[in-house]
């Protein structure tokens, strides 16, 4: 049973499920040595029986980000990095008709000890991302791992 505390309505129970749903998904994503939407890890979320984010409200957006936020969290936990090592799979996701992560990804990635802290620059936004992007990819195309992308 999942505990009574929530966040953005969802239970820990809840958060762990659709992490355990978008990890394999972006595993597949990077080994296709593509990148998704918002959008699509929506529809993974809404595929495996869970509350789909409603983007239309600002608390839902939040709330896809920090399903991001977990989701690395679980994949540098499983990848066993160190702060100021390793990477971010949620580099992969970005807004449908952009190519930004969003603002989120990049105060993570300051949090992990992966950028600077302080203001970043449009050239160091830019190029943290397509620099994650392009080591997801690769790590997770030399690496051998199950996947259940339903």
């Amino acid at each position: 049973m999942g505990s009574r505390n929530t966040l953005y309505g969802r239970d820990e129970l809840a958060w762990g499920e659709a992490v355990d749903a978008v990890l394999p998904f972006l595993k597949a994503t990077a080994r296709n040595k593509g990148t998704t939407t918002y959008t699509d890890i929506n529809d993974v979320v809404k595929r495996h029986g869970l509350a789909e984010f409603d983007f239309a409200r600002a608390a839902e957006r939040y709330a896809a980000g920090y399903l991001l936020r977990l989701v690395v969290l679980r994949d540098r936990t499983e990848e066993d990095w160190q702060p100021g090592e390793g990477l971010m799979i949620s580099a992969l996701v970005h807004y449908q008709g952009g190519s930004d992560p969003g603002p989120g990804f990049y105060a993570l990635a300051q949090e992990l000890k992966l950028l600077h802290q302080g203001r970043l620059t449009a050239d160091e936004k830019m190029t943290f991302h397509i620099g994650q992007i392009t080591a997801v990819q690769e790590h997770y195309n030399s690496v051998t791992i199950g996947l259940d992308i339903r």
